[in-house]
């Protein structure tokens, strides 16, 4: 089409490619205008120009139209109907021949044009007709825009009638509060007699009564300002409210906290009569309850110049929501919380049972209400760890760690109760050979009791290797000594009391991190102070939510749960995480970067450790594992247990142990020093099987 536009014979000949096959025009001329393909590619300049008229024109169109349209919409309505009944039942049948109304007699036909205003620029079918005894009823239900109706008859005169006027608001109605009040009757006085609130507590607050359509009494709390009435509230016995529709938002007893320094809000109005009742007048009532707060304008701004606002709101889990509500409203460092008693919700409650003074005392005892997104430095627990450090008091596995059973290792990190630490390395490099070791050493030197979920352990292998990690010698299978039979018995008692080891799960077994948490905090109860996790792979997603997280959010929030735990239970948390693609490193040591899923492996822990067992060359071109175990401490937060640098562990594959290697072949990240690496490799000789749990002892 754009080709062969007529916008084409202003377009100079140089524009034209002249190599293209000759394509016939549209008017038989033979001009010489190339195929589709040159043009897109040969005369990207004839067909910017061609598009462009195109445009313009359509668009000069569009516009005349819209122009048309809207004057008929702005100017029909005020015309006269020229439309007959003929001539409309003509306009429906052309519109649509199986829609006749006469043929349809007494049935509604809607989804037509309007042959007023033409259903507008969309060309919009709101218009609606029906025929019946005679009589043709049309409308268009275009409000705002046509919205004209008529009725034509086959004899007789025509009605019609333009467009409704657009709707103006009404005015308010009249709101008649005072109306029917008496005076408080005789059993409204009761009730109150027995919720404790006093004649003179009443008249103060004119409470009263009024005569409802049933021929009953309701009492009345009627809401002032100054000497205005903008509320009224009322009250059935036992439990039935209602308030007199069109009447102000305010708050019951709002000229008595009117410039007040200590304000006290209440739930409902019993409760602001009852401290009222005690002495304490700077009190007002919300007056819709918990469930809407200060839902009145100028509320907040009321209590603009009280310092302190005391929520004496109920007890229960609507009470303390709103007291979050109001708080939030009112500023959270000026707002306190009443904490009640053992069997009290509220204060009319309180004034029954514990009486005024009670009351009063609650109210000078109220607690400042913690801000959620505000955490303050000084805490009372804060306050008490900090005396207890200063004292010398405070336990030292809390601040500065416990001994991990290696020299070399404490001075680079140790197990502080309360953080967590992530494990890293290259698989069948030794993680869980290690954290073995670690929590026999633990229960040796202090008594720990360790959690151990092995994903990939056997009980047969584990049970092998604890014992050998627990008595650090090689059983004699030859031997059958009453000694040795002791021994073995008291060691695998010992194993049993500080490791407890959850391994063999099946396939189709819960291995969600809740089923882990669980577990764990049974056994925090009873004294355990270490919990391995190896591997995390194996963690299974325990809800939609989760499975729908991406991987890198999932981790995060798994650690910060972790985290929690550590924190609320006093445990040291181990996880060990396999880093990804371990087939590509041709020898390079991984980091806790290289974690597979997320960087969130170094970002939300306290520690990380880096396993890597080192590999000398077999001069064949290849490499021959070693006993040496590299161990780089890539980050420790409380730099009082710790600090950044690696050390060597040699192993023993007899006793299944690790030991340090000498001092001086230990080193830190700041002064690395390869060449003592190399001469302890030359030293030490090389052990090939040592997976962490394929090889046969």
């Amino acid at each position: 089409h754009i080709r062969r536009h007529p916008a084409m014979e202003l377009l100079p000949r140089s524009a034209f490619p002249r190599d293209l096959p000759a394509v016939p025009g549209r008017h038989g001329d033979g001009r010489d205008r190339g195929t589709a393909q040159g043009w897109r590619s040969g005369c990207p300049l004839a067909v910017a120009a061609v598009t462009a008229a195109v445009t313009l024109q359509w668009r000069n169109a569009r516009c005349r139209a819209f122009r048309t349209v809207r004057a008929a919409e702005l100017h029909g309505a005020n015309q006269e109907d020229e439309h007959t009944f003929d001539s409309m039942l003509e306009h429906l049948r052309c519109q649509n021949p199986s829609m006749d109304p006469i043929q349809r007699e007494g049935e509604y036909i809607n989804g037509l044009v309007c042959p007023w205003c033409n259903g507008g620029f969309k060309r919009e079918k709101n218009f609606s007709a029906r025929y019946k005894n005679g009589t043709l009823w049309c409308r268009c239900w275009r409000k705002n825009k046509c919205g004209r109706t008529a009725t034509y008859r086959r004899t007789g005169r025509d009605f019609w009638r333009p467009a409704p006027p657009r709707a103006t608001p009404s005015k308010p109605k009249e709101v008649l509060l005072g109306q029917n009040m008496i005076e408080l009757a005789e059993e409204h006085q009761e009730w109150f007699r027995n919720r404790g609130i006093s004649k003179e507590t009443l008249e103060r607050n004119r409470v009263c009564s009024k005569q409802t359509k049933n021929g009953k009494t309701a009492i009345v709390f009627p809401y002032y300002e100054g000497e205005k009435l903008v509320a009224e509230k009322f009250r059935a016995l036992p439990k039935t409210f209602w308030q007199t529709p069109g009447g102000q938002k305010s708050l019951y007893g709002v000229d008595d906290v009117k410039d007040q320094k200590e304000v006290v809000i209440t739930e409902g109005e019993i409760d602001k009569l009852s401290f009222d009742e005690a002495g304490i007048s700077w009190s007002a009532s919300l007056q819709n309850g918990a469930s809407a707060g200060f839902d009145g304008p100028g509320a907040v701004e009321l209590l603009a110049s009280a310092e302190r606002v005391v929520l004496a709101v109920d007890g229960d889990a609507a009470g303390q929501e709103c007291a979050a509500k109001l708080a939030e409203q009112l500023n959270w460092r000026r707002c306190y919380m009443v904490k009640w008693p053992a069997g009290c919700k509220d204060a009319n409650e309180v004034l029954l049972k514990h009486g005024k003074d009670a009351l009063r005392k609650l109210i000078e005892d109220a607690q400042l209400i913690p801000c959620p997104w505000e955490m303050r430095l000084i805490t009372e627990e804060t306050s008490w760890l900090v005396q207890q450090k200063i004292n010398g008091t405070l336990p030292a596995e809390m601040v500065y760690g416990v001994k991990t059973g290696w020299d070399s290792l404490d001075h680079l990190w140790r197990p502080v109760l309360g953080e967590i630490t992530v494990v890293t390395g290259v698989p069948g490099h030794g993680k869980s050979e290690f954290l073995l070791s670690l929590a026999v050493n633990l229960g040796h030197l202090h008594n720990w009791r360790t959690l151990l979920f092995a994903f990939e352990s056997t009980s047969r292998y584990l049970a092998t290797q604890l014992y050998l990690k627990a008595t650090g010698t090689c059983p004699n299978l030859d031997q059958q000594q009453d000694d040795q039979d002791a021994q073995y018995r008291e060691s695998l008692k010992w194993v049993d009391d500080h490791i407890i080891v959850e391994c063999d799960f099946q396939s189709d077994e819960d291995l969600t991190v809740d089923r882990i948490l669980k577990d764990a905090e049974e056994e925090a109860a009873k004294g355990m102070k270490c919990l391995i996790i190896d591997p995390y792979n194996f963690i299974d997603r325990s809800s939609k939510e989760e499975a729908k997280m991406l991987e890198h959010h999932y981790i995060g929030k798994i650690l910060q749960r972790l985290r929690k735990f550590a924190e609320d239970f006093g445990v040291h948390v181990i996880i060990v995480a396999h880093p990804t693609k371990a087939s590509s490193w041709d020898g390079q040591k991984p980091t806790l970067y290289t974690i597979a899923g997320s960087s969130n492996w170094f970002n939300k822990t306290d520690n990380g450790l880096v396993i890597y067992r080192r590999e000398i060359d077999d001069g064949a071109g290849g490499t021959v594992p070693t006993n040496q175990l590299e161990i780089v401490v890539e980050k420790v937060r409380n730099r009082e247990a710790g600090q950044l640098g690696r050390t060597m562990l040699c192993f023993d594959p007899e006793s299944r142990c690790y030991s340090d290697l000498s001092q001086k072949d230990a080193w830190t990240l700041d002064a690395p020093e390869p060449s003592r690496l190399e001469s302890v490799s030359r030293r030490v000789p090389a052990y090939a099987a040592m997976d962490d749990e394929d090889d046969e002892y």
